[in-house]
């Protein structure tokens, strides 16, 4: 896995520098876009001189042509000088076609100074297009780098509930474990449930009953056994060495024998009254050598206890702030009904889900746990059912359950953004860049995060535009691909600006 984040950082860092070289590329070809435009404003400054200079020329000719004509009416006048007049206005026919052949070519120079400008602008044209392209592409390694940024947050996250599974099974192994011990430590206090029958007074086993079950031999035992019980060391060691003794012969008969006997014994103390025999086992039970003999007194068991208790409290505090119903059978001080609804934050909802997941077994309902487990943590069915049919989807699974929780809102997301990067390419698609540097709009993509975009200019209306998407092969291919259909609002939003 960290191999191939640092792949991924890699390709990204690559990404990145890819991208750093395209901006200064159409930063280059911006910088050779506005030199062409200068070159091109001073043609048109020098064509627009020349046009002067040909008006001035044409006004002189105008002027010549009325000299001229005075010519005329004087050589009309002053017969006599009709030669020289001719003379001098044949001179000026000569001179004046000159000037008409340098207005021509004149004129032959602003032709092909407008050609000349022709191609100036279908190249800046070109020039604009290409750079359009590499805006597209800039913006699909963006998109990229983003899709990568999503996966490497999926990675971390499969990562974190792989360690959460890790941690899981390793309290499920110590509590198996736990287990095993107090299943131990129960069948031993079994088989020495007769040596407890022992322990009782000598008095209390005279008569019919001690007679037919318990022989002064087992009565001498159990009261040996009783006196190496009486204080914490003796009996510490006492059950130390128990696993040492071999196992006493005792078959399921002698032990429902020796059962009948100490609750003849029992209900006969009793001499019926039922007050009288729950004071008397209650008694006995109580006794420091019993307590000891069980393994109830142990300094481990007590602590184990008050802190379950703790735990079990703490839990039903949390999961009541967590809850998201009220406590509908509660009254304010007023004589109101509580309704005190939970949180709407979708992290608290989790949270109560995990808790209620995690502290109902696998096997309450078999065992007919649910109705104690609500009255403990202070649930009501309903949650009790849903963490119930949860914890059965996900199967035992912690990542399985993880993954039951986000399935629903992870889809829909999915299918959104899928969604919205078609719309986007389309936008970009069908919409020219306005280039002027004063009209780049800036969208804030988050806190502390803008990107700067080209103001688009659509030839179309809005609605107009979303006929087209809906009609184009760019929405049936989304379809196609298992997207889920979505309305014009959606298109709309995302529109850049």
């Amino acid at each position: 896995m960290l191999e191939h984040s640092e792949r991924q950082r890699q390709e990204t860092e690559s990404l990145r520098e890819e991208i750093a070289r395209q901006h200064e590329h159409s930063e280059r070809q911006r910088q050779e876009t506005e030199s062409l435009r200068e070159e091109i404003a001073r043609q048109h400054e020098h064509s627009e001189r020349q046009r002067q200079e040909t008006e001035s020329l044409r006004e002189e000719i105008a002027r010549q042509h009325e000299h001229s004509e005075r010519q005329r009416q004087e050589t009309e006048s002053l017969r006599e000088e009709i030669a020289r007049q001719h003379e001098h206005s044949e001179c000026q026919r000569r001179e004046t076609e000159s000037l008409r052949e340098e207005i021509a070519r004149q004129h032959e120079h602003s032709e092909c100074q407008r050609r000349e400008n022709e191609s100036l602008r279908e190249r800046s044209c070109t020039v604009e297009d290409e750079s359009q392209h590499l805006r597209e592409l800039l913006d699909e390694s963006h998109s990229q780098i983003e899709m990568m940024k999503k996966q490497s947050a999926n990675v971390k996250n499969f990562c974190r509930a792989m360690n959460l599974e890790k941690d899981l099974e390793h309290e499920r192994l110590a509590r198996q474990v736990n287990n095993d011990l107090l299943k131990e430590q129960l069948q031993r206090a079994t088989e020495r449930i007769e040596e407890l029958l022992k322990e009782r007074e000598r008095e209390r086993f005279e008569g019919r009953h001690a007679s037919e079950v318990v022989t002064d031999v087992m009565i001498d035992e159990g009261e040996c056994l009783r006196e190496q019980l009486t204080t914490k060391a003796a009996a510490r060691k006492t059950l130390a060495g128990a696993s040492a003794v071999p196992q006493t012969e005792l078959t399921l008969r002698r032990v429902n024998q020796l059962a009948q006997h100490i609750e003849a014994v029992l209900f006969g103390a009793g001499r019926g009254d039922l007050e009288r025999t729950q004071l008397l086992l209650a008694a006995v039970l109580d006794r420091p050598v019993v307590q000891r003999l069980l393994g109830a007194g142990a300094p481990q068991t007590l602590r184990a206890i008050e802190v379950s208790r703790a735990l079990l409290a703490s839990a039903r505090e949390t999961l009541a702030q967590l809850s998201s119903h009220g406590k509908q059978d509660e009254f304010d001080p007023h004589g109101r009904r509580n309704d005190h609804r939970g949180t709407r934050s979708a992290h608290a909802h989790l949270a109560f889900e995990t808790l209620l997941t995690a502290l109902i077994p696998d096997n309450a309902t078999e065992e007919g746990m649910l109705r104690t487990i609500q009255c403990i943590l202070g649930i009501n069915p309903e949650q009790a059912a849903r963490g119930v049919n949860r914890k059965r989807a996900a199967g035992g699974n912690a990542f399985e359950f993880v993954e039951a929780l986000h399935a629903g809102r992870k889809r829909r997301k999915t299918a959104i953004d899928e969604g919205r990067v078609v719309c986007d390419r389309f936008w970009h698609a069908n919409c020219r860049f306005d280039t002027n540097p004063r009209k780049k709009k800036r969208i804030r993509l988050g806190r502390n995060k803008y990107k700067e975009h080209w103001r688009h200019i659509q030839y179309e209306t809005n609605e107009a535009m979303a006929k087209l998407f809906f009609a184009g092969h760019e929405y049936s291919q989304y379809l196609e691909g298992g997207g889920q259909p979505f309305k014009e609002d959606i298109f709309y939003q995302s529109k850049c600006p």
